[in-house]
């Protein structure tokens, strides 16, 4: 009787290679980073990122640094999301001790760049004081660092983290929207509203593919919605007057 060896028993095609499971809501990040660079890329398209085609003034070397800085928080953004959609963690993490340092710069330059250009009078409406307007970039940069430190700050319980830092990316909307031309994003109702539609699109899927909603979901997403009517009556109060005032001085 022939001996058939283990070996050459099989002669087939070799067995595949097992595949690396997707998991649930994995999309999202990636449907979130994009959202974002698409409203980012389309608001600043005219007064910085292609600023050379179009009849927009010079910008001083504090507003530059701002753009690139901000620009930088995007791409490290979208790097951290495709490391964790590839599963390379060791990296995501690694990258984030990059991304922490690189906030709290963005953080600082944003601050200075805020009270800057309220304190030269700057503000996109003819009828809408500087100091009035300050609130709304002061109230974005607040819940933007909030829910970016918290984010940080669960990084060893990887839901919660995850959630607030894809909320504090959509918490970049609000500024980025407000500057795409159409009709839509002119008026507060409509850039608001996009980004409210935003977040509540975001906690909805999370919360259909997990089967809850998560407390951080939750807490970041009532934050940043709360955040939006919020910085519309905060310039007018006679509190923020006073502190913006002596912000500029």
């Amino acid at each position: 009787m022939r001996t058939i060896h283990p070996e050459t028993a099989y002669s087939g095609p070799p067995p595949a290679a097992p595949t690396r499971p997707v998991p649930r809501g994995a999309v999202l990040p990636v449907g979130v980073m994009v959202a974002l660079v698409a409203a980012v890329t389309a608001g600043f398209a005219r007064s910085y990122y292609f600023k050379a085609w179009f009849d927009q003034p010079a910008l001083s070397m504090l507003v530059h640094a701002h753009a690139l800085l901000m620009t930088g928080w995007i791409a490290l953004f979208a790097l951290q999301v495709w490391l964790v959609r590839t599963a390379r963690v060791r990296w995501h993490r690694s990258v984030g001790w990059l991304a922490a340092g690189w906030f709290a710069t963005l953080v600082a330059v944003a601050a200075v760049t805020t009270i800057a250009a309220a304190r030269h009078g700057w503000s996109p409406h003819p009828d809408l004081p500087p100091l009035a307007f300050m609130a709304q970039p002061a109230t974005d940069l607040a819940v933007f660092t909030t829910l970016v430190v918290s984010g940080l700050a669960c990084r060893q319980y990887p839901g919660a983290h995850r959630r607030l830092m894809l909320l504090s990316a959509l918490a970049l909307l609000p500024p980025a929207l407000a500057r795409v031309p159409l009709a839509l994003c002119q008026a507060p109702a409509g850039f608001l509203g996009l980004t409210a539609a935003a977040v509540l699109l975001c906690v909805a899927v999370d919360s259909l593919v997990h089967r809850r909603l998560h407390p951080a979901a939750a807490g970041g997403a009532a934050l940043l919605l709360l955040s939006l009517p919020a910085r519309l009556v905060l310039g007018d109060t006679a509190a923020w007057q006073l502190f913006a005032g002596w912000l500029t001085a």
